[in-house]
């Protein structure tokens, strides 16, 4: 039980550090990331999705 615990916690420990993670790369590279994975730009998307 005790175990399964720890093993659960242990993705907490990678998530706590991810904001760093996140602060690092600039603006234009979730950009560029989400551009290149979905083909179209974020403002295209928002403008899409409304």
């Amino acid at each position: 039980m005790c175990r399964q615990a720890n093993s659960t916690a242990q993705p907490l420990h990678s998530k706590a550090a991810s904001p760093a993670v996140r602060r690092s790369p600039s603006p234009g590279y979730f950009n560029r990331v989400f551009k290149r994975e979905l083909g179209i730009s974020p403002s295209q998307f928002r403008k899409a999705g409304s």
